[in-house]
């Protein structure tokens, strides 16, 4: 997490296969929008973003909000998460 609010990561099992260049892309799931629906399944408000395995990068997650992040090799289909966020404000001196 960044000062401003940005989520970047980058995926070092493939950079440490020489494959930092590899298009991704991160899905981030907010929690606090997860809503029951009669059938019993479940919905969320997913946002997606390209990167590479070097960088992929969300420009600004809410302030509060819990996220389940995951992250797909796009040509492979290799996923990686979920992991869970959440967006807190911190103070640097």
């Amino acid at each position: 997490m960044t000062a401003d609010g940005q989520l970047k990561m980058s995926w070092l099992k493939k950079i440490a296969n020489y494959e930092e260049s590899a298009e991704v892309t991160m899905t981030l799931k907010k929690l606090s929008d997860v809503v029951e629906k009669s059938n019993n399944t479940t919905e969320a408000n997913e946002k997606r973003f390209s990167g590479t395995a070097l960088e992929v990068k969300a420009p600004q997650l809410e302030l509060g909000a819990t996220y389940d992040v995951y992250v797909s090799d796009d040509a492979t289909g290799e996923t990686f998460g979920p992991f869970h966020v959440e967006a807190c404000k911190i103070n640097f001196p």
